[in-house]
Order: C-alpha cells, then sequence, then structure tokens
C-alpha cells in the first residue's frame, strides 16, 4: 500500500469520558497501523486492516462531532482541555 493514511488528531474534549474515548481510537488506530497489516501481501488480512481503520475513522468522526456539542454547552464553555495525564 502506497500513500499517506488520514490522520487522527486529538480533539480536545472538555469531558474526562470523551477524551478517553478519543484516546482509545487513536491508540486502536495505532495499533493498526504499527502490526504492519497494511503492508500483507495477504489479501484477507489487508482487507481486514483496511476495513478496521475505516471502522475506527468513523467512530472517530462520530466522537469528533458529539465533542463539538459537548465542548459547546454552556456548562463547558472556557474550560480547559480533560488531561488524561494527570489521572
Amino acid at each position: 500500500m502506497t500513500g499517506a493514511l488520514p490522520q487522527m488528531d486529538q480533539l480536545d474534549a472538555v469531558s474526562i469520558q470523551l477524551a478517553r474515548q478519543d484516546a482509545d481510537l487513536r491508540a486502536r488506530r495505532a495499533t493498526v497501523i504499527e502490526h504492519g497489516h497494511l503492508n500483507s501481501r495477504d489479501d484477507e488480512v489487508l482487507t481486514a486492516a483496511l476495513t478496521g481503520l475505516i471502522v475506527l475513522h468513523r467512530k472517530h468522526e462520530r466522537l469528533a462531532a458529539a465533542i463539538r456539542v459537548d465542548n459547546a454547552r454552556p456548562c463547558n464553555r472556557g474550560k480547559a482541555h480533560a488531561d488524561l495525564t494527570a489521572q
């Protein structure tokens, strides 16, 4: 496979729960890529890896929409983004 894969940027959620979901999706994406399945010569392995990446990116897009709504709530406006390293 050649070309650049789309990135999955951090979504800067205010909510700890949503920030954890974001971190989980990004970690799962990294795992698929790091295992090298995208370079497989086995069509089934490659198809599974690509399908998995598509699913992860779709989930991330839906999560991004939910985070935009949550971050825009009056009670969350002006709050700092959740810091998972402090947990």
